[in-house]
């Protein structure tokens, strides 16, 4: 839905005088109407009726949108640092890529939003409802989640430094707590490791984690399909449901590391060190390789344990089907439950 320059002032001019209850105000109602690009910086649209109205691309710094209805508004790569979303109604928005730093979110209601990729630094979240929200690659750098409710949310590959974790409902949600105590350069890298992968390359950039050391440091949920982890060093390392499709370990020393539950789909483990390691449930099947445009090609990748150390490691319950296991070292491996229908593998 468009609106012409002269009807969209004379609305807000009408919305104005709503606001302070003066004769002849009308709140303003532009849902669906399509108003990317514009530079509209502090702009009041507070109580306004937004739902489905476009806003990507937007200069929107310093707007006011408490109380709005923006249901299903999209605010794809918007410039919005320091706006007032306070209750606001935004579940089903878009903010993927937009600026958001500084903004505020209190109690606004955000379920199944998508945030992927966006810029929330020192934004204000408390309160607000962000179940089954997208906020994947986004960067939450001191953000306030306190009495967030997250159920269900996707913070996959988030920067989350100096982010208080302890007074927001995460229950069922998609996060590696663990990052957030890793250096920051390491969580700038793993943010732009996850954007690399989930726009096929065209932005951020791969993840080379060779000579990072994790200590005790516990990486549950890490996001590492496609990362570089060649020769890494990380023995009794804590991965477990980690994502790691695709990964190069080859000569890496995961000795007594833990990846139950973690896929492992067409990664490369060549010459690993993966003594005493736990794979419990995990899956290590071939996976079909995908053009960039996401077309399936005919060509599978399976994984590779070529050379590898797998004596005492554990796969109960794992699916390891029609893997390269030449040369591997399989002394007190424990294949309880796996299935392992095309690979060679013997205790």
């Amino acid at each position: 839905m468009t609106m012409t320059p002269k009807q969209f002032v004379d609305t807000l001019k009408r919305h104005e005088r709503f606001l302070k209850g003066l004769m002849g105000g009308v709140r303003a109602n532009l849902q669906g109407v399509n108003l990317s690009g514009l530079k509209l910086p502090r702009i009041n649209l507070q109580h306004a009726l937004l739902g489905g109205a476009n806003f990507s691309e937007c200069v929107l710094a310093g707007a006011n949108f408490s109380f709005a209805d923006l249901a299903g508004a999209n605010f794809d790569r918007a410039k919005s640092p320091g706006a007032d979303f306070t209750r606001a109604e935004l579940r089903q928005a878009k903010m993927r890529h937009a600026d958001m730093n500084t903004t505020s979110f209190r109690e606004a209601t955000m379920n199944g939003s998508d945030l992927h990729g966006g810029e929330f630094v020192r934004t204000d979240f408390e309160g607000a409802h962000l179940s089954k929200a997208n906020i994947t690659a986004a960067n939450l750098q001191g953000a306030n989640v306190n009495n967030a409710r997250l159920d269900g949310a996707n913070l996959r590959g988030s920067l989350l430094a100096d982010v208080d974790l302890s007074r927001a409902d995460l229950r069922d949600a998609v996060i590696s707590r663990g990052s957030a105590s890793l250096p920051m350069e390491i969580q700038v890298i793993l943010r732009k490791h996850a954007l690399w992968i989930d726009s096929n390359g065209k932005e951020g950039e791969r993840a080379v984690l060779g000579g990072v050391e994790l200590g005790d440091t516990d990486m549950s949920n890490i996001y590492l399909s496609g990362a570089d982890l060649r020769n890494c060093n990380w023995p009794d390392a804590k991965l477990s449901e980690g994502t790691f499709v695709l990964s190069d370990f080859r000569g890496a020393n995961l000795q007594n590391a833990d990846f139950t539950r973690s896929d492992l789909s067409g990664a490369d483990l060549g010459n690993a060190n993966l003594a005493g390691a736990r794979f419990h449930r995990a899956t290590l099947a071939p996976l079909r390789l995908r053009r960039s445009n996401g077309d399936a090609t005919a060509t599978s990748r399976a994984v590779n344990l070529r050379g590898a150390d797998l004596r005492n490691a554990s796969f109960n319950g794992a699916v390891m089907t029609d893997a390269t296991t030449d040369d591997t070292l399989t002394d007190g491996v424990d294949l309880t439950g796996a299935n392992i229908k095309g690979t060679s593998l013997q205790p």
